[in-house]
């Protein structure tokens, strides 16, 4: 049982209702445990992204079935809705109902532009921040969807044979949070280049 309920809902994150806590399966207390048992989590998604036995073509990560996947892979350790689509409204994101096809046609919007970026002038980068931002926008999970969002535009870069994107590492850890969350403003303005340096640097 979480100590502090509060705690867990944190400024600029998705809140967190008494629905989605009670879907904490990891023998977490309180928030630095929850954050320990979900990093743990990560850490094994990404080991199923990057094995070396295994490598992810862009067509099969540009998909319903994967991108699902990779959220329930970074989170099913520790709660019973990783990877299920939220079905209550969040401070953020489309209505519930319309997740699946938000998703669908952020898909074929990113296909669209790898295949015309010569044409649009979209650089590997760009092309995988926009993914990123729209994936945000939709919020289709109760919860981690800027750390599923960023995992997806690594995977994409990776599988284009693009390193991935460094995500702000060389700042402090609130600095990272709240530099990412003006970052995003601006792309809903239609100005991604904050976000670029951000992600870049």
């Amino acid at each position: 049982m979480i100590e502090d309920f509060n705690s867990l809902n944190l400024p600029g994150q998705t809140p967190l209702d008494q629905l989605d806590i009670d879907g904490l399966i990891a023998h977490a207390h309180n928030k630095k445990e929850v954050d320990e048992a979900e990093a743990r989590n990560i850490l094994e998604a990404r080991k199923w992204i990057y094995a070396r036995s295994r490598k992810f073509t862009t067509s099969k990560i540009l998909t319903l079935n994967w991108i699902i996947q990779l959220h329930k892979n970074m989170f099913d350790d520790v709660w019973s809705w990783g990877g299920e689509f939220r079905t209550t409204a969040k401070n953020i994101g489309v209505p519930a109902y319309k997740i699946r096809s938000e998703l669908q046609e952020m898909l074929n919007e990113t296909n669209n532009r790898l295949a015309n970026k010569a044409q649009w002038g979209f650089s590997n980068q760009e092309i995988a921040l926009r993914l990123a931002h729209k994936a945000v926008l939709i919020h289709p999970f109760a919860n981690g969807n800027g750390r599923w969002s960023r995992e997806l535009a690594d995977a994409f870069l990776t599988s284009l044979g693009e390193p991935r994107f460094s995500w702000g590492i060389t700042l402090p850890l609130e600095a990272q949070h709240q530099k990412m969350i003006e970052a995003i403003k601006d792309c809903d303005l239609g100005n991604f280049k904050p976000f670029m340096e951000f992600a870049i640097h």
